[in-house]
């Protein structure tokens, strides 16, 4: 994880190193779809800021960006009268690098794509079979999941009124952060958010 996360300052401080013209910070919220494998998708929800940097020897529509997301992750399920939830409060750092077609001042398309890391704030899981009913600290021994998260995710959207981003997103983990091991858990996110952008 360490590696990891070396890894990604060095890109970010590469990319910024090269980076040339005006930057930007965008203020995003949303909500999501989210899941962990072998269990059933819940809703979620993000918010957050990310700053943009134009890319050097890119034309105009290149970028890179780093962001600070709090996000609302997890699951449930319900099977032969077993309900369980698990709620994941978290933060995602994505690293993304995206292009950014203008056809004019007031609509542009984009995509972007990179990593993410997360790590996991508090949460509670808890399961219920008829009346006896277990609660647990999510992160903790007996909720089972790890604090800390790595994955891939990628953005597609639309710029409108020059300054309004609107997007369709999606986070898949790579990482298993099922404490036991087996059956091994990954976390995955469908987002959908609306911001606004602006020049530093």
């Amino acid at each position: 994880m360490k590696k990891i996360i070396a890894m990604l300052l060095v890109t970010v401080s590469t990319l910024c190193a090269s980076a040339k013209g005006e930057q930007y910070m965008t203020l995003e919220g949303g909500v999501g779809v989210a899941s962990m494998s072998k269990l059933d998708s819940r809703t979620g929800f993000h918010l957050g800021a990310i700053a943009e940097f134009p890319l050097a020897n890119v034309d105009d529509g290149g970028y890179v960006n780093i962001g600070v997301l709090f996000k609302l992750k997890g699951a449930e399920k319900e099977y032969s009268g077993l309900e369980a939830k698990v709620n994941q409060y978290c933060f995602d750092v994505p690293l993304h690098i995206g292009y950014r077609y203008r056809f004019n001042p007031g609509f542009a398309l984009f995509g972007e794509m990179g990593p993410y890391f997360g790590i996991g704030l508090f949460g509670k899981t808890w399961a219920k079979s008829g009346n006896e009913k277990v609660k647990a600290d999510t992160y903790s021994d007996l909720g089972g999941v790890k604090r800390f998260d790595f994955g891939m995710g990628f953005k597609i959207g639309a710029e409108v009124a020059g300054c309004v981003p609107i997007a369709i997103g999606y986070d898949f983990g790579v990482l298993n952060v099922n404490k036991d091991g087996e059956p091994a858990m990954r976390n995955s996110y469908l987002s959908f958010s609306v911001g606004y952008r602006f020049s530093l």
